[in-house]
């Protein structure tokens, strides 16, 4: 074959025929950032033209998109705070939702799309969505990837204290609260320190101290190897099937870890437990 088969694209008639795809203004969605306050249009610098807007100040860029022929517009959200539970994506007093509000009341004809990604609502800007009746995920990043979980694990050692030891027995500690390692917090307890259970795991989870996680695990199993075995019995048991705890405080090890979703359910059974709550 001396000539290969191809289509004749010798001018714009002829391309506009054989043409493919194409894309038109009514195919796009416009992008708008919305930040939480009053009189607010802050440039983004990686995007040349794209600015924030403060609820009070989308007028100006929705009549733009309106005259423009862009039929719907994309909204993310921006709040002046943030915290773990990413409280202020479901506020209804929310700054996308009060976004929403403005535009089905001024723009009625514009299709409005929500970022649905919890992560700039989050203290720790992650973010993950699981239903609390079946517990189905619906919507995460990896869920199953296996990570370290630092001081996550002192979670299921607070939960193994409240249900196998008695929060008001006082407890001696012992040399196991000697921990050298850089960068392990501590809540500063010493070898013949007495304090009740309950103080330990308030120094466990308030000032996440790893001295008060190891004793914790000594006094309830009698070593941190026997208490990691009750950790990994308890994952199991309630389905973290990808975790596997070495120590009580998270203190960096190959051989201990979990991912996203194990946490997941290691928290909901913590927050079974009224003490836990507390």
């Amino acid at each position: 074959m001396k000539n290969r088969l191809r289509r004749l694209r010798v001018n714009e008639t002829m391309r506009r025929l054989v043409r493919e795809n194409t894309v038109q203004v009514q195919d796009l969605i416009y992008p708008i950032f919305v930040r939480e306050g009053k009189n607010i249009k802050n440039p983004v610098e990686s995007m040349p033209g794209i600015c924030q807007y403060s609820p009070d100040r989308l007028p100006e860029e929705l009549e733009r998109v309106k005259d423009s022929g862009i039929p719907g517009v994309l909204l993310f959200g921006i709040p002046a705070r943030k915290d773990e539970q990413g409280s202020g994506a479901y506020d209804e007093r929310g700054v996308v939702q009060e976004a929403v509000r403005l535009i089905k009341r001024k723009y009625p004809g514009l299709v409005v799309i929500a970022d649905v990604c919890l992560c700039e609502y989050t203290s720790d800007g992650h973010c993950g969505l699981v239903d609390a009746d079946s517990g189905r995920v619906l919507y995460g990043k990896n869920p199953e990837e296996i990570l370290p979980m630092a001081s996550t694990t002192k979670i299921m050692t607070a939960l193994l204290a409240i249900r196998h030891g008695d929060l008001q027995e006082k407890v001696t500690v012992g040399q196991e609260v000697i921990i050298t390692e850089s960068g392990a917090t501590l809540c500063n307890i010493h070898p013949g320190d007495t304090l009740t259970l309950e103080q330990l795991l308030y120094g466990l989870m308030m000032p996440s101290g790893n001295d008060a996680g190891a004793a914790i695990a000594v006094h309830i199993a009698g070593s941190i190897e026997d208490f990691a075995d009750m950790m990994n019995r308890e994952a199991w048991a309630i389905g973290a099937t990808n975790t596997h705890f070495v120590n009580p405080h998270g203190l960096h090890s190959e051989d201990h870890y979990t991912t996203a979703y194990d946490l997941y359910l290691i928290f909901q059974e913590a927050m079974k437990e009224p003490a836990f709550r507390k």
